[in-house]
């Protein structure tokens, strides 16, 4: 359900913010490229690129046909990982489901907020549980409101959907915006 939570909050958003269907979206952790496919098929955004740091799954999302560039690579880490990417390159990023166990860490929010343009959204859904479960997330929140108090970006909304996200677990979903 991941996917469908980001593509819904992220439209709800962007269409509220003036944010164009030809904006530039990078998904990241895009995996076989399921949220693209939702973003171009059911919603109508056009322009829009992938990066995960497995070749093999960026390799099955570039047979969805709905990315145009593709990029191998980690976002964030224990080294600060600075993402080849010039800083304000993107309108807006979504991820869904990057942030379980072992993969993204959450100083990668910080390099998603140097890359999306001022204005831009940030969407990521995540299971809720992860907050607790995994050592690596007891901090996202905290970071989440440093960053808006440094004024990096702004929380436009924290929500758990009704739905749930995978089997019985409840999803989590936040938008920000950056500033």
């Amino acid at each position: 359900m991941a996917p469908q939570f980001v593509s819904q909050y992220f439209d709800k958003h962007a269409r509220a913010l003036g944010i164009p269907k030809d904006a530039r979206i990078l998904d990241v952790a895009a995996g076989t490229g399921m949220q693209g496919v939702l973003l171009k098929k059911k919603y109508g955004y056009t322009r829009l690129d992938a990066t995960d740091a497995s070749q093999a799954m960026l390799d099955k999302a570039r047979d969805t046909g709905v990315y145009r560039n593709f990029y191998c690579c980690r976002i964030g880490g224990a080294t600060s990982y600075r993402w080849p990417t010039v800083s304000d390159t993107y309108d807006s990023a979504v991820m869904s489901s990057g942030l379980c166990e072992g993969h993204i860490k959450c100083d990668a929010f910080l390099e998603l907020i140097r890359v999306v343009k001022p204005g831009g959204l940030i969407v990521n859904a995540m299971r809720e549980v992860n907050i607790r479960k995994c050592e690596e997330y007891h901090n996202l929140h905290p970071s989440f409101k440093k960053w808006a108090e440094e004024k990096k970006w702004e929380c436009i909304e924290h929500v758990i959907p009704p739905t749930k996200h995978y089997m019985d677990y409840d999803g989590l979903v936040h938008v920000y915006r950056v500033l």
